[in-house]
Formats: C-alpha cells, structure tokens, sequence
C-alpha cells in the first residue's frame, strides 16, 4: 500500500482529482467507475461555493466511521467555498486524522491559510509533474555529472515554495511502496535506497528555509552525499 498523507493540495484540472483517487483506492473498473460517477461510498465531495463550520462538524463525525469499501475515505474540499472559521475547524482535524482519512483540498491554495497549505502536499499541472519525474529519476540513477547539471537548473529556481513541493513530490514517490517511511529518522539505519533518498531530501528542506543560505552549495552538497553513498556501486553495475 502507498504511503499517504493526510491532506493534498490539487491546483489542476478536476479530472486530474478523480484519476488520482481512483490510482489511490481503486483495484478494479468497477470501483473505478463508481468514482467517477460520484457514487463510491467512501469518497465525499463537498463541491459548495460556501463550506463552513457547521460542514467541517459533520465531516469530523464521519471520521469516526472506518471505510466501507476501501482502505481509505476520501474527502474532497472545494477551496474558493471553504471559510476561514471552516479552516481553522479543518486544521483541528488535519493535526491529528485517523489513518485512513485522506484530504483533497481542490483548486487555487491562495485563499488557504498557511496553517492548512503547511499541512498538506501540492500537486499542480503537467509541467510540474514533469519535473518532478526528471528529479526522482536523476535521483535514482547517482551519476555524478547528472546530478551536477540538475543542481545547476534547480539553482535558477527563485520561487522556494516550488522547492518545497517539488521535495515533497518526489519524497512521496521515493517512500510510495514504504510505508514506515516517514517514521525514519535514523539514516544509518539499514534501508532501501529510495527510502535512504527520501529521506535525505527531508533533511535537505530543513536547511533551505534558512534564506541566507546558498542554495547551490546546498543542491551540491545532497547530490555529492548520494554519489558517495550510491555513486561508485551504481558505476559497477
């Protein structure tokens, strides 16, 4: 099963929403098509222009009921109708959510709190998916002058929130077939090598929100950690 995080940011297409709860719960067509067709019984959508604190309320009482169907309930928020008394409601639940309950906050995050945005993953559109799958497949491969021309291109990345998610996608990708990931905190704890990797990057955010740091140096010196952890045996093989 993936790893799962509470709640997630879609700044994309609806369609892109559906496709990826049915890759997250789905193991047939059929349950497939009750996605789609908004008839599975533990996705929920709460598509209103106005979501307010009396609507948060009833969603916390669901959460007491485990999935009918699945392994997970899905809750799918439209941003623009949430309310700030219905954020701060959320951000009650987001702190602590039963395991199998899953946040889809959809559409532009800029009317979020940052307290909500902080507390979930962002997924945006096609360019940024593509980038994100460039970054974990040089990440897989630790070939010192691949990791050197990525370091370059990320370094002309000003937007730090764009780091971020772009850090946290591809953590999510590298940890999705562990789920202890995230519990391991340890690095010299014997590992996978993408759970080695995920959590690298976990680290690496930490120092990136120091502003004053050089973020190229940063870049280089992740990149030269996993050439001498991972460099010379991929070379060999």
């Amino acid at each position: 099963m993936k790893m799962f995080y509470p709640a997630y940011i879609f700044d994309t297409e609806w369609n892109q929403v559906i496709q990826f709860v049915e890759e997250t719960l789905c193991k047939d067509e059929i349950c497939k098509k009750k996605v789609r067709q908004n008839l599975h019984p533990d996705v929920h959508i709460l598509n209103k222009d106005s979501i307010g604190v009396d609507d948060i309320r009833e969603i916390k009482k669901s959460l007491l009921y485990k999935p009918i169907e699945g392994e997970k309930s899905f809750f799918i928020l439209k941003i623009k109708g949430l309310t700030v008394h219905a954020q701060n409601a959320l951000l009650k639940i987001l702190e602590e959510p039963p395991s199998y309950v899953c946040f889809i906050l959809w559409g532009s995050p800029f009317p979020l709190l940052n307290t909500v945005r902080s507390r979930a993953i962002s997924f945006h559109g096609k360019k940024e998916r593509e980038d994100v799958s460039e970054f974990v497949q040089v990440l897989q491969q630790h070939n010192l002058k691949q990791y050197m021309e990525l370091a370059n291109r990320l370094t002309e990345i000003k937007d730090r929130d764009k780091i971020f998610r772009l850090i946290e996608a591809a953590s999510l990708e590298m940890c999705k077939e562990h789920t202890g990931c995230a519990q391991i905190k340890d690095l010299s704890v014997k590992t996978s090598k993408k759970v080695f990797v995920a959590q690298s990057l976990e680290k690496f955010s930490l120092h990136i929100k120091n502003y004053n740091i050089n973020i190229k140096l940063l870049w280089l010196s992740l990149f030269l950690k996993l050439y001498k952890e991972f460099g010379n045996e991929s070379s060999t093989s």
